[in-house]
């Protein structure tokens, strides 16, 4: 199974570049970092979330994390709030100024990466229509433990 594993592995990070380098440039064009995408990605995905959580979701040392949110809330594409449930702890959500933005960048991404899908046949568009399906299908079961320690 290690094998198989590693063999996954390999893949996965043989497509990263493929697609990393077309949708970087566009954050960049944005003046985000990727991180502050991928934590505000994050949060739309799976919603309001205290700091914890999202640091253990986007496996951002807490003290770090607290920076990016600080960044993007001065933004106004992040917004904190005590928790009723716990006083002591901050609740993270993306408010609709944050939405808009991610759907502006989304829009981007697609207007970007249409000409370069344009070249493959429809045959090909489909079956990787159905390995996305599947890819999230499968990676969704990965969710990280609750004593993950990745700071």
């Amino acid at each position: 199974m290690e094998a198989t594993i590693r063999q996954v592995l390999e893949e996965l990070f043989s497509v990263q570049p493929l697609m990393l380098n077309r949708s970087l440039g566009i954050v960049q064009k944005e003046e985000y970092s990727p991180v502050q995408m991928y934590v505000l990605i994050t949060l739309l995905a799976h919603g309001e979330m205290t700091l914890s959580e999202c640091s253990r979701r986007t496996r951002i040392s807490k003290q770090q994390l607290s920076k990016l949110i600080d960044s993007l809330q001065a933004r106004q594409l992040v917004t904190r709030r005590t928790n009723p449930a716990n006083r002591r702890s901050i609740l993270l959500s993306v408010p609709a100024q944050g939405m808009k933005k991610l759907m502006q960048y989304k829009e981007k991404q697609i207007e970007q990466l249409t000409p370069l899908f344009a070249q493959l046949s429809e045959e090909d568009l489909c079956a990787l229509k159905q390995c996305f399906s599947e890819l999230r299908r499968i990676l969704c079961k990965l969710q990280p433990k609750e004593n993950d320690n990745h700071a």
